[in-house]
């Protein structure tokens, strides 16, 4: 699905790596069902510009956490820094945050921290997830992972309409992949932790999954539409600490990486991670 081999993390190690010759399916431009418009949602941190592909692309060489030398000022070190989040911090304690959540910006080293399993099911659990929904509603978005707003738990709500009392709501506690499809399909994908940044990224067209649900009840959900499935996939990764440049091809990465240098450049004018939303 994506431009390496099968997804990576502590909840499915057990994930076999995709064959050379994973194939791919496409859709004529023609027949894409843009979202909502022509606007382009953001998945919380996501996001595409339609629901199918106009074309093929070739797996590249990046890899995750990896990083590119480029022409601008930044040295090596800051974007090595970069991929690894700066120095992430250890989590605090699940579930806790205050006052108004807001999206943060990449390279805000809360964006690369573990996310810790969630154990108690409770009310703030409950407003967490509705405070999501409030931000991910805000910014136009279909999905939102926890992480992306500060607070390192492994949860995940998306609306696959992007629009509240349209769609299904999800909302996805400590969620793991099953099973993922070997056809796949690239798309545009843009995050809200990279204001404009938009490029192409390779993901299944259906993936099985399972979890909790905000009570705590163990739930299995077949996600069959590849425009549902690409927005768990895009959350997901923010779950493992992955961000959505770490799958683009070599390609494409290469041609987003002025943004990505920008991005850090004004991390370091400010001191601070900024944040917006």
């Amino acid at each position: 699905m994506f431009v390496t081999a099968a997804v990576r993390g502590p909840q499915h190690s057990h994930l076999r790596p995709f064959a050379s010759s994973v194939s791919r399916t496409t859709t004529p431009m023609s027949s894409c069902r843009l979202y909502a418009l022509n606007r382009l949602p953001f998945l919380g941190g996501k996001l595409l510009a339609a629901r199918c592909s106009g074309g093929t692309l070739a797996r590249g060489a990046s890899k995750l956490g990896s990083t590119y030398r480029s022409s601008s000022t930044n040295s090596r070190s800051v974007m090595v820094q970069a991929a690894k989040g700066f120095g992430a911090p250890k989590t605090k304690h699940p579930l806790e945050f205050t006052g108004k959540l807001k999206v943060l910006l990449y390279p805000d080293p809360r964006l690369r921290a573990e996310n810790v399993r969630i154990t108690t099911f409770d009310d703030k659990l409950v407003k967490l997830a509705k405070e999501m929904f409030k931000v991910m509603y805000a910014t136009e978005g279909v999905g939102l992972s926890a992480p992306q707003v500060g607070v390192n738990v492994r949860l995940m709500v998306f609306n696959e309409e992007g629009v509240p009392g349209r769609g299904k709501e999800y909302v996805l506690v400590n969620p793991e992949i099953v099973e993922l499809s070997n056809n796949t399909e690239v798309g545009e994908e843009g995050c809200l932790s990279f204001p404009k940044l938009y490029a192409p990224v390779e993901r299944s067209t259906a993936v099985k999954v399972k979890a909790q649900d905000i009570k705590g009840r163990d739930i299995t959900l077949e996600l069959k539409d590849p425009w549902v499935a690409r927005i768990f996939q895009h959350e997901y990764d923010h779950l493992d600490k992955v961000l959505y440049h770490d799958r683009m091809t070599a390609e494409a990465r290469s041609s987003v990486q002025h943004m990505l240098d920008e991005f850090i450049a004004k991390y370091e004018e400010a001191g601070t991670p900024a944040t917006a939303i």
